[in-house]
């Protein structure tokens, strides 16, 4: 039951589930969207198998909900390890990965640097993780894992997982739109559920600011847009807003209607 318990919790809930959470949202339309669903529909039927002797109602509910409220878990047999699909090496490299993306979160934490917001790559030395690069860059929210050479004045130093890995926090005009914009992604997001609005319930969005964000903002309308729900946006002043951030002295206040 405990290795069942720490699957639930690191492997699947905290780390794959993370990993894939904006390839299952309902406006992605990656050629990768049905193979996260299916990973984590192979996932859930297995672990149900595992769990029904142990907690019969729960693993029946999550069972009838993936399934379609047709069957029973408990007229399945009990699963049996496939052994032919288990990859130690790849597993091996995942763990340092985890570690890795760890010790990454906790020089942001140094640095001041939020999770949301993008940085600029991590650097590895003595760490091989090769054919999962993409992976750590993903979790760690950088855009590229670069080999270390020389240590400057923008990097935050970690041991980890047998090597070094460094975060570097240098910002760039580029990373300082993107940040804006999931701050902005994060308020319009909280405004939809605190007026009570589904997932996919499309959107008028409006949003009032300085003239050199709403530039800011313009030049990455259609990902806004996609993000957030929106079939249109507009630029004007909101006398009651449903909504706010700042973003570095940035003020931005939102309002919002139904399509």
């Amino acid at each position: 039951m405990q290795a069942i318990s720490g699957f639930i919790l690191d492997d699947l809930s905290r780390w794959y589930i993370k990993l894939v959470r904006d390839r299952t949202w309902p406006a992605y339309t990656g050629k990768d969207r049905d193979a996260a669903f299916y990973s984590l529909y192979y996932a859930l039927d297995n672990l149900v198998d595992l769990l029904a002797p142990i907690c019969p109602f729960t693993s029946e509910a999550i069972y009838l909900d993936i399934n379609g409220n047709t069957g029973s878990v408990h007229m399945h047999d009990f699963p049996e390890a496939d052994e032919s699909l288990i990859d130690a090496e790849l597993e091996a490299k995942m763990g340092k990965v985890k570690q890795v993306s760890e010790a990454m979160d906790s020089a942001r934490q140094e640095a001041k640097i939020k999770l949301r917001y993008p940085a600029k790559r991590v650097l590895l030395s003595g760490i091989d993780i090769k054919g999962i690069e993409s992976v750590l860059a993903t979790r760690c929210n950088v855009k590229t894992i670069e080999l270390f050479k020389e240590k400057t004045p923008s990097l935050v130093e970690r041991e980890v997982a047998g090597g070094k890995a460094y975060l570097d926090t240098e910002e760039t005009p580029e990373l300082v739109e993107e940040g804006l914009l999931r701050e902005l992604e994060r308020a319009i997001q909280q405004a939809r559920k605190e007026q009570g609005f589904k997932v996919e319930e499309k959107i008028r969005l409006f949003i009032s600011t300085d003239k050199d964000t709403e530039a800011k903002v313009a030049r990455n309308l259609d990902g806004l847009k996609a993000n957030v729900g929106a079939s249109a946006v507009v630029f004007r002043e909101i006398s009651k807003p449903m909504g706010s951030c700042e973003f570095k002295e940035r003020v931005m206040k939102i309002g919002l209607e139904r399509a």
